[in-house]
């Protein structure tokens, strides 16, 4: 073995080492269709696999608790409510119709695909991957106990697979006649470009921010966690930050909004628990389980297409406003930005990333309900 299980360093310099040449890796095609995310699991799976790395460590539970922990205030801090509401107007109806039909989609995934005792999980932190993305999937596994490596592994797999799959549809679509003539009959009059990403501008190389920002997450995760366990339900902690982070966001609104750097190391922690999971995946299980998961995932998402287009015509939206509203629900704000921007449809760059935002929102509260209502 390359890295003995107690070398803490030597793990722990492999793990960030692994997110940098990922992350660094996106800059070329084949790679960003996959995503870092996928990358950094596949390249730590690999490595636990032959033997290099161990699939247990010390170093990799302090990963799984505390990274994840600190990432998610992080990665919301700047999920302003107000700016949410008063700048996405009527896509934001769209991308709830479009969150309802994911969580039909599980609903009918979880009675009809037979996917054994890890349905319950795998309805709920695919319900917050698919309303949400990474950081709702991640907090939601920590709320219903989907602890085990090679599980959590094939379902991400299995999320992250059909979503590409979805993002590639979502990609073609205004190319298809059916839809270009949908939407020259429904389409809003044209509006000015967007302003900038505000998460985007937000962010930059600033220690001091970084600093201040780091603190005030722990701080957050200390009084989260403190306050689940005076209640008595210690695995409801990740609820309680969601919702002090939350509320920190809208009620110091102009200093959340003033910080720089958060976003950035917030995702920098959660990639660094994407690898420990990798690690500990076992190759041959996964496999095995793979195919019916992936199925489970392909059920929630034509459930949710169907809802999200087909009702979201009834009610008069226009094909370019249910594609980005169904691409933030899934994809997440950068592929919703991405796809507005490169079809041409500037008035919504900046709504189709706030719906994203709002999705960072609700995404653990849906997923914790789903498993509630399931197990």
């Amino acid at each position: 073995m390359l890295i003995a299980p107690d070398n803490h360093l030597g793990l722990m310099a492999l793990l960030f080492a692994i997110v940098g040449v990922c992350c660094w890796a996106e800059r070329f095609a084949w790679a960003s269709r996959a995503s870092a995310p996928v990358l950094v699991i596949l390249l730590a799976l690999v490595l636990s696999n032959l033997g290099l790395i161990p699939r247990e460590a010390p170093s990799y539970g302090f990963v799984s608790e505390y990274f994840v922990m600190a990432a998610i205030p992080l990665l919301l801090f700047k999920a302003d409510l107000r700016l949410i509401v008063a700048e996405t107007g009527r896509l934001l109806f769209a991308f709830l119709l479009a969150a309802g039909g994911t969580v039909l989609g599980v609903f009918v995934a979880f009675f009809l695909v037979p996917v054994g005792d890890v349905a319950p999980q795998a309805a709920a932190v695919i319900t917050g991957g698919y309303t949400g993305g990474g950081m709702n999937f991640v907090a939601v596994s920590k709320v219903v106990g989907l602890d085990d490596p090679t599980r959590f592994a094939v379902v991400l797999g299995a999320e992250a697979s059909v979503g590409l799959a979805y993002l590639m549809l979502l990609s073609a679509m205004p190319a298809f006649a059916w839809f270009a003539r949908w939407d020259a009959a429904s389409a809003p009059p044209p509006a000015p470009a967007a302003e900038p990403e505000p998460q985007a501008a937000a962010d930059g190389p600033d220690l001091t921010h970084m600093g201040l920002a780091l603190g005030l997450s722990l701080t957050v995760c200390a009084v989260g966690t403190g306050l689940a366990a005076l209640a008595g339900q210690p695995r409801f902690a990740i609820l309680a930050i969601t919702v002090i982070a939350i509320a920190l966001a809208n009620l110091a609104r102009r200093q959340m909004q003033a910080l720089k750097g958060d976003f950035t190391l917030g995702m920098l922690l959660l990639y660094v628990f994407f690898g420990v999971f990798g690690a500990g995946v076992d190759l041959v299980s996964m496999l095995r389980q793979a195919p019916l998961l992936m199925l489970f995932a392909f059920v929630i998402i034509a459930a949710h297409a169907l809802v999200a287009f087909g009702l979201g015509r009834l009610f008069g939206f226009s094909a370019r406003e249910l594609a980005i509203a169904s691409n933030a629900c899934v994809l997440g704000p950068p592929t919703a930005a991405a796809l507005a921007a490169r079809s041409g449809w500037h008035e919504l760059v900046t709504p189709g990333i706030l719906c994203g935002i709002f999705g960072y929102l609700i995404g653990n509260f849906l997923g914790a309900g789903v498993f509630e209502l399931l197990r």
